[in-house]
C-alpha cells in the first residue's frame, strides 16, 4: 500500500512537470536553451515511466533482478551546462553533440538489454550489471555531474563579473533562479554520491532507489516550473555583445597603467558633464565610443584609476543624483516627488535595479533614506 502511495505522489509531481513542459514547448518564443531543458525533462519523464512500469508488472512482483529500469543519469551534467551556455554565452555549435555521447552509449546499452531474451538479460544482469557495471556507471555519473557543475558554477560567476564590467543595468540579470538550479542540482549530485557509496553495502532494489527517484522528480518539477516562469527572459549573451563591441570599437587601445589615473579622471568628468549615466541601457562599448576610446581602455581606466568597474561607476553616480534630488526637495520643502520617478530620470530602468543599487551604495533603502531626511528637518 505504501509503495502505491509513493508511486501516486511521484505521478502527481511528474504530471505537473510534464504539463508545464508541454506548455513551454508550445510557446512561440522557443530557444535552443529551452530545447535543452525540455530534452532533460522528457528523459526524466521517460525514466519515471520505466520505474513505475517495472514495479507493476504482470505478476505484481518487482522485476529489478531481471532487467533494471532505464537510467539516464549521464544527461544531467551536459544539459545543465549547455543550457547555461546557450542562455548567456553563445549560440549552439555543431560540435556540442559530443557532450551527449556518453548518454547515447548509456541509452543504447539499456535498449539492447531490454531487447535481449529475458533469460539472457537476467543472466547478464546477475553476472555483470549488478556487480562492476552498475558501480562503474554510478562512478561515471558522479564524475560527469561534478565536472559539469564545476564548469557551470565557473561560467555563472564569470557571467556575473562580465555583466558588471559591461552593462549599467546588470542588476536586472542576476539569474537568481539559475543559481538555485545549480544549487539544487549540486545537492542532487551529493545525494547520488551517497547513494552510490551505499550500494556497496545495500543491495540494489526498488525501495533503495525510491529516495533517488523522488529527488529526480522534485528536480523535474523545479526545472519545469522555473523554466515556465522565466521563458520570456532574454539575457545579454557574451557572444552577441562582443560582436556589437567589435563593431563600435574602432580605436586601438590607448591606455597604460602610467596614465590610467589622469585619463580616468578626465573621462569621469566627461561622463558627469555629458550626463551619459542617464541613459538606461548604457553599455561599456557605447560609452567608450562616445568618449573617443575603446572598451578595454575605458574598463582599465575605471578599475585602475577609480578602483571601480563600469557598473559601479555609473550606478554610483545615479544613486548620488537621486540622493541629491531628494535632499534638495526636502530643503526647499517642495512637494514630494515619487522616488521611482527620480530613479527613472537618473537612468535606472527598473525598480529592482534601483533598489539594489541604492542599498549597495548607501547601506539603506530609499524609503529609510527619505524617512531619515524627514526626521532631520
Amino acid at each position: 500500500m505504501s509503495e502505491q502511495i509513493n508511486v501516486f505522489l511521484l505521478l502527481i509531481v511528474a504530471a505537473n512537470g510534464g504539463f508545464i513542459a508541454t506548455l513551454l514547448f508550445n510557446k512561440d518564443q522557443r530557444t535552443v536553451a529551452n530545447g535543452i531543458l525540455l530534452f532533460l525533462i522528457a528523459l526524466l519523464l521517460l525514466k519515471l515511466g520505466f520505474y513505475i512500469t517495472f514495479e507493476h508488472n504482470s505478476n505484481g512482483l518487482p522485476s529489478w533482478a531481471s532487467v533494471p529500469p532505464l537510467e539516464v543519469s549521464l544527461v544531467f551534467g551536459p544539459c545543465i551546462y549547455l543550457y547555461l551556455t546557450y542562455l548567456v554565452k553563445r549560440p549552439s555549435n555543431r560540435n556540442d553533440y559530443i557532450h551527449f555521447v556518453p548518454l547515447l552509449v548509456q541509452l543504447s546499452y539499456y535498449l539492447v538489454l531490454h531487447l535481449l531474451p529475458p533469460e539472457t538479460a537476467s543472466n547478464w544482469v546477475l553476472t555483470h550489471h549488478l556487480g562492476w557495471l552498475s558501480h562503474f556507471e554510478s562512478l561515471l555519473t558522479i564524475v560527469s555531474l561534478t565536472a559539469y557543475l564545476i564548469l557551470s558554477w565557473d561560467m555563472f560567476a564569470a557571467y556575473q563579473h562580465w555583466l558588471d564590467e559591461h552593462l549599467s543595468d546588470a542588476e536586472n540579470y542576476r539569474l537568481i533562479w539559475l543559481r538555485r538550479m545549480l544549487g539544487i542540482t549540486s545537492a542532487y549530485s551529493v545525494l547520488w554520491a551517497i547513494f552510490t557509496l551505499s550500494k556497496v553495502w545495500i543491495e540494489s532494489s526498488y525501495e533503495s532507489h525510491f529516495l533517488l527517484f523522488t529527488a529526480q522528480v522534485l528536480l523535474l518539477g523545479f526545472l519545469s516550473l522555473e523554466s515556465w516562469r522565466n521563458y520570456q527572459m532574454r539575457y545579454p549573451r557574451v557572444y552577441e555583445y562582443h560582436l556589437e563591441s567589435n563593431a563600435i570599437d574602432s580605436l586601438e587601445p590607448q591606455l597604460s597603467s602610467a596614465n590610467s589615473a589622469s585619463l580616468s579622471e578626465a573621462w569621469y568628468q566627461q561622463i558627469i558633464e555629458q550626463q551619459c549615466w542617464k541613459e538606461p541601457n548604457l553599455s561599456l562599448a557605447s560609452l567608450a565610443a562616445r568618449l573617443g576610446t575603446d572598451s578595454d581602455s575605458l574598463s582599465f581606466a575605471l578599475s585602475e584609476g577609480r578602483q571601480e568597474d563600469f557598473n559601479a561607476t555609473i550606478n554610483r553616480i545615479r544613486v548620488e543624483y537621486v540622493c541629491e534630488q531628494l535632499l534638495e526637495n526636502q530643503q526647499q520643502h517642495a512637494k514630494p516627488t515619487d522616488i521611482l520617478t527620480i530613479a527613472l530620470e537618473a537612468g535606472f530602468n527598473s525598480k529592482i535595479n534601483f533598489e539594489r543599487n541604492f542599498k549597495r551604495f548607501t547601506d539603506t533603502t530609499p524609503e529609510d533614506f527619505l524617512r531619515g531626511l524627514s526626521e532631520e528637518s
